[in-house]
């Protein structure tokens, strides 16, 4: 497994939002809630709160990206990892691996989960 560089200073709380967008029908709709989110990231909003996404897009690999305030207080999205190879993110393996991931790159005391897809 990839980890972070150097470690990562835990937070009070990592919201987690575990977007499975690589089927049909929801491009362009994942990449305007992750703008919607990046926009809401302000230095007002965001205070002791990371938020990371694992994102499973209709192109290219899946990433897992973290949304934070800039240092001009807006809100940014920076890529920490671009998986090797495309994944089903409906299996729960690459799930449990995409929690995994979440948990060494944002080390909280608390944890909140999205889960964000097509409901069947």
């Amino acid at each position: 497994k990839t980890g972070p560089p150097e470690p990562v200073d835990p937070v009070n709380r990592t919201l987690f939002i575990y977007i499975g967008a690589d089927n049909n029908g929801l491009y362009p709709c994942d990449e305007h809630n992750i703008s919607d989110i990046v926009a809401g990231a302000t230095s007002d909003n965001i205070v002791d709160v990371r938020i990371i996404i694992f994102h499973d897009r209709s192109f290219g690999n899946p990433q897992l990206l973290q949304v934070m305030a800039g240092k001009d207080g807006r809100g940014e999205k920076k890529v920490l990892r671009t998986y090797r190879s495309q994944k089903n993110s409906a299996n729960p393996a690459v799930f449990v691996d995409a929690v995994y991931d979440m948990m060494l790159w944002g080390p909280a005391e608390n944890y909140g989960l999205i889960m964000w897809s097509h409901g069947t």
